[in-house]
């Protein structure tokens, strides 16, 4: 392999984060994993995108409009506490944060189609709902 250039992907070892024994108020599954709406802005998810970079890690929040696919929200910061991805080790978090933009406004939501609503894009999806509504 080496000869060839080639190198082997290891895949980690899933890490629970989450600790569920505790006190804390639990909400209720609303959506009881029913992941689908009736029209735009129904029904949000969102989820939270750990990004390796060399200066340290960058947290991705991002909230996706679930009839549409749209990313209509997200936020890139170094904490937490503030509310290509996984192959890629990033040598800035500004190069993350431009790399993370350009994937979201310009690729996911305008360029990439999904099977769940009819092979189009989120921006087209929600054109269409829009001009039917």
């Amino acid at each position: 392999m080496k000869e060839l250039g080639l190198k082997s992907r290891t895949v980690k070892k899933y890490k629970a984060t989450t600790n569920s024994r505790h006190n804390l108020p639990v909400y209720n599954n609303v959506l009881a994993q029913k992941f689908s709406a009736q029209a735009p802005n129904q029904v949000w998810m969102a989820d939270i995108t750990y990004i390796p970079s060399k200066e340290g890690w960058l947290y991705l929040a991002s909230i996706m409009d679930l009839y549409t696919r749209k990313i209509v929200g997200w936020h890139v910061d170094k904490r937490l506490t503030k509310e290509l991805v996984y192959l890629e080790t990033f040598s800035t978090r500004a190069e993350a944060k431009k790399h993370i933009f350009e994937y979201i406004a310009c690729f996911y939501n305008g360029k990439r189609i999904h099977s769940s609503i009819g092979y189009v894009t989120p921006n087209q999806c929600e054109r269409t709902y829009r001009k039917t509504a």
